[in-house]
């Protein structure tokens, strides 16, 4: 990946996005239930449908380093029930620069559902 740096009239950079930390490198919308969808995203090159509440997103470009963070959100199909996402290392999968899988459960009782809606967003610096 190619990174443009733009500079101003007297040469001083008003835009490094390799030093960009404060803006989402990535996020992420799917639909969960019914047809499995992903329905907006960026610097997201696709989701995996890994089984019952379990999505593997893949990264266009990659991410500096394995400690970025990753915020998770969602909603169950009832709305009386609360989701809890998290990143995950179920069935050996890691986190990666390019990678990571999120399991959501239900917080009163830790039962899996597939999500109606989730996002994610990935910070940190792109490689």
């Amino acid at each position: 990946m190619s990174n443009l740096i733009v500079t101003n009239v007297n040469g001083e950079v008003v835009y490094d996005p390799s030093s960009d930390l404060g803006r989402a490198k990535g996020y992420s919308v799917i639909d969960g239930r019914d047809t499995f969808a992903l329905l907006d995203s960026y610097n997201v090159s696709s989701i995996v449908d890994n089984g019952v509440s379990l999505y593997t997103t893949n990264l266009t470009n990659a991410m500096a380093n394995i400690h970025y963070p990753i915020t998770i959100t969602g909603d169950w199909p009832t709305s009386m029930y609360a989701a809890a996402g998290s990143v995950t290392s179920a069935g050996g999968n890691t986190v990666s620069t390019t990678s990571f899988q999120c399991r959501w459960v239900e917080v009163s009782n830790g039962a899996t559902y597939d999500i109606n809606r989730a996002t994610s967003v990935v910070d940190g610096a792109l490689a």
